[in-house]
Parts: structure tokens; C-alpha cells; sequence
């Protein structure tokens, strides 16, 4: 088997050049950083996911605060909700460039409606449907936090 990297020794010191990797790393990183956007999307697809059928589930009085979700992923939405609205109390985000940031892949589960977050944040609330309730999105990082992670991490490595 050929070295990967061609070697010197002089002196008692190792030469190594690592000129094709370092010529290669722009290449490299790009790859990451693509890898980075997918395990992301599909972290956030989880989580949206779970969001709606593990509890608390989000709540689904008239329908509309489902069918106003959506997954963007660098400010594009990837996946918008296909539960049925008459889109009155809430649109799915399409897209939103203030959840791109520099040097950072992003990632975020929206739920578009003007009382989205009152619902997600009033523990006291009385939720019509079995199962529903507050922290619909929160209670699920707590709860997979290390799950995700480790999907990204292995997805980043390219599994």
C-alpha cells in the first residue's frame, strides 16, 4: 500500500507534505457543510414530527395552529404542514432570512399563528384534545437532545 503523503526524514525530524489535503480541505468543508444542512433538515423534520405525535402534542382545537408549521432549514422552508386550513389564523413560514446566520447551518420548526407561543408557554391551559398541551416543541428537545445530536454528528461524518 502506497503512503498517502509523501515523507522525509532529516535529522532526526519528520517531513510531511500535506499539501494535497490541505489543497483539497475548501472541497472538504463544502462536504460537511452540505452534510451539515441535510442532518439538519432531518433533525428538524423529527422534531416536527414528534412534536405532533408524542405528547404534549400540539394542540388541535379548529386545526389551524397545525396547518400553520413548517421546517426551514438556512431560512428555506423544507417541509410546510399538509394539515387542512382555511389559512385564516395561520400560514406556514415559506421563508424567513433572519434564521441565517454566518458560519452557521440553522434550522428551526415554526408554528405561524398569533397565539402560537402563548399556547406553547401557558402550562395552565385547557387543551380540548387528549394528549395536547404546552411545550409541544420544548418537551421533545429535552427529551431527544442526545438523539439528535448524534444524528447530526453522524451524519456529519458522512453516515
Amino acid at each position: 500500500m502506497a503512503n498517502a503523503y509523501p515523507r522525509t526524514f532529516r535529522g532526526g525530524a519528520l517531513f510531511i507534505d500535506a499539501s494535497q489535503v490541505l489543497a483539497r480541505l475548501p472541497v472538504i468543508l463544502e462536504e460537511m457543510r452540505q452534510r451539515a444542512i441535510q442532518g439538519t433538515a432531518e433533525i428538524c423534520l423529527q422534531l416536527f414530527n414528534d412534536s405532533v405525535m408524542q405528547e404534549p402534542t400540539v394542540p388541535k382545537d379548529t386545526g389551524h395552529l397545525r396547518a400553520s408549521g413548517s421546517v426551514l432549514v438556512e431560512g428555506k422552508a423544507v417541509y410546510v404542514s399538509e394539515e387542512p386550513s382555511s389559512g385564516l389564523a395561520g400560514t406556514p413560514v415559506l421563508e424567513d432570512d433572519s434564521l441565517r446566520k454566518a458560519g452557521m447551518v440553522t434550522g428551526a420548526v415554526i408554528f405561524n399563528t398569533p397565539y402560537a407561543a402563548h399556547l406553547h408557554e401557558t402550562a395552565d391551559l385547557h387543551f380540548h384534545e387528549p394528549g395536547s398541551g404546552a411545550k409541544y416543541l420544548e418537551a421533545k428537545v429535552q427529551r431527544y437532545h442526545t438523539q439528535y445530536a448524534q444524528h447530526l454528528a453522524n451524519k456529519i461524518k458522512g453516515g
